[in-house]
């Protein structure tokens, strides 16, 4: 199986939300960091970090993606402090699409960096 490729996925789904919405573009006068205001902008659109209702992936589907990235599934938890609630975390989502959450929080983790090369690959 093909590892799939959550930074390039993330890249790809910010700049497709960038471009398709151009009137949430902001004036590069009132911000200091556009990196910053994408970030805060995206962190909980759906389409984006699967933080919203709709989920935009299937649990099968996320199933897959982290299978092949368990390293970043591990960065997460320890870049979220999630090891002493990783028990509670998977009593509780055991049947509770936990293949979701464990999705999202990864895309969490890497928002930041990929919006930063979303706008380099943006500008250039």
């Amino acid at each position: 199986m093909e590892k799939y490729d959550y930074r390039r996925a993330i890249i790809d789904d910010v700049k497709d939300y960038i471009n398709s919405h151009p009137e949430e573009l902001p004036d590069p006068k009132q911000y200091d960091d556009i990196v910053e205001y994408w970030y805060n902008m995206l962190l909980d659109e759906d389409s984006i970090t699967g933080s919203g209702f709709s989920w935009y992936s299937t649990e099968e589907n996320c199933a897959k993606y982290i299978s092949n990235n368990m390293d970043l599934v591990r960065r997460a938890i320890a870049e979220y402090d999630y090891a002493e609630l990783a028990l509670e975390i998977v009593d509780y989502f055991t049947d509770h699409e936990i293949c979701r959450y464990f999705d999202s929080t990864v895309r969490h983790l890497l928002l930041y960096e990929c919006v930063e090369e979303a706008l380099r690959e943006l500008n250039s």
